[in-house]
């Protein structure tokens, strides 16, 4: 829903750039982003909408100089229905490009009519709108079929955004022969099977994830910039977090803004890797990994189909964590767990733990970087015990000060352990976790 008046056209007047996405600014005949540089009569009548079909459909054009349709979306925690938001996420990932609003709220439980009145509630324009909204923001064609030649779209982020942190982690977790991060680009294997392999390859570049696609379909081409959104975190406000993180006196010195959570391009995949980095270091895990997918993956990460019955204990784990992959396995393939954005992240974590050799460690990993839960807290992870001195309940109490972005602040704290800048837990600090 739109902020208040008051606080729409404070922000206008500041040229504040926190409140691009969140809205539009109606001036005369045409809209604008509230941090547009272009000066307007002090006396003229500001209109505010919640997103750019809003303003379209009240007969106003886009400012040819801020460009707004090509602002960040709503963030996430800004939107208040979880379906509204779901239903955004599966919308970047192609559920429009051929499929209809029916069966993308049939997804979803509800109906068409009610998803519409939802969306006209959140942003004053229709599901459909929200479609067209993306294909502007990233700068795609309306045409179906298939593109021939590859193809340059783009992400737009919020700053400031931590592009080597992001790029970093990633690359620390890399799989050879899968993805890579070579001089500042992540680059992600598609398919294989022919003499060669086409590759989606992503760069930031000033505010923008510039993603060059070899040639697809339009459908398959939403479903990569939809991971690509989840992987490199779009969605986030790295103004509301780290203005949050920032009150709190421990975490402040370790917040040096824009952080993100990197997400994940493949939930099986990545809950796999959960499992295999239970209780070990990220470079430990990442070789059960890459033993994992060069003994069982006949292209690439291995499939829940040829993990469900494989004695993943041969790569050098132990067996309750090799019957843990296992059972993750079968719960995908039967349906009992969707790993995925749009899952209900406490469902989600629920369904986790009820698995032999799943606890809440993996689950809330699970739940951070798969359901996309900016509050998730994996509470027992070894570097928050260590960095903040506390038992893992006393951490689970402490960290409420985070809330709701407790996601970003581990994020910070693995940082600061992995720059060797570990902060010296006070004695206030250790009292305020044993409350």
């Amino acid at each position: 829903m739109l902020p208040d008046s008051t606080i729409c056209l404070d922000a206008r007047k500041q040229r504040n750039a926190s409140y691009d996405g969140v809205f539009v600014v109606g001036d005369g005949q045409r809209f604008c982003r509230p941090s547009c540089p272009t000066r307007v009569p002090a006396k003229l009548v500001r209109q505010f909408f919640g997103c750019v079909a809003a303003a379209r459909s009240a007969g106003l054009v886009p400012c040819k100089r801020c460009v707004p349709e090509r602002a960040p979306r709503l963030p996430d925690w800004r939107i208040t229905d979880t379906r509204v938001l779901h239903a955004l996420r599966l919308i970047e990932q192609g559920a429009l490009a051929l499929g209809s609003v029916r069966a993308l709220a049939e997804r979803l439980g509800t109906s068409a009519k009610t998803l519409d009145a939802l969306f006209a509630l959140e942003f004053g324009a229709s599901v459909a709108g929200l479609g067209d909204d993306f294909l502007l923001r990233v700068g795609m064609p309306k045409e179906r079929g298939r593109i021939q030649g590859a193809s340059r779209l783009c992400l737009q982020v919020r700053e400031p955004y931590d592009a080597d942190w992001v790029f970093g982690f990633l690359d620390k977790r890399s799989l050879p022969g899968l993805e890579e991060v070579v001089d500042g680009v992540y680059r992600r294997k598609l398919s294989s099977g022919g003499t060669t392999d086409a590759w989606l390859a992503v760069r930031y570049m000033h505010g923008e994830l510039l993603i060059d696609l070899p040639p697809m379909s339009r459908a398959r081409r939403f479903e990569l910039l939809g991971r690509v959104g989840v992987v490199f975190d779009v969605s986030a406000d790295p103004q509301a977090v780290d203005g949050l993180l920032k009150k709190e006196q421990w975490l402040r010195p370790q917040v040096t803004e824009g952080i993100r959570v990197p997400g994940a391009w493949d939930g099986f995949e990545t809950a796999v890797r959960a499992i295999l980095g239970q209780q070990v270091s990220v470079a430990r895990a990442r070789n059960l990994a890459i033993d994992l997918m060069q003994r069982f993956g006949r292209d690439g990460f291995p499939t829940p189909a040829e993990l469900v019955e494989a004695d993943v204990s041969a790569i050098g784990m132990p067996g309750k964590r090799g019957g843990a992959v296992r059972e993750l396995a079968a719960a995908v393939l039967d349906g009992r767990l969707h790993l995925s954005n749009v899952a209900q992240a406490d469902e989600q974590f629920k369904a986790l733990c009820a698995l032999p050799g799943i606890g809440p460690w993996t689950a809330g990993y699970v739940s951070m970087r798969i359901a996309g839960d900016a509050n998730a807290f994996p509470r027992a992870d070894w570097v928050i015990l260590k960095q903040l001195a506390l038992t893992a309940v006393a951490a689970e109490r402490y960290s409420q000060a985070w809330q709701p972005f407790r996601a970003y602040a581990l994020m910070y704290i693995w940082q600061a352990s992995s720059a060797g800048n570990s902060p010296t837990p006070t004695k206030t600090h250790q009292n305020q976790g044993a409350r």
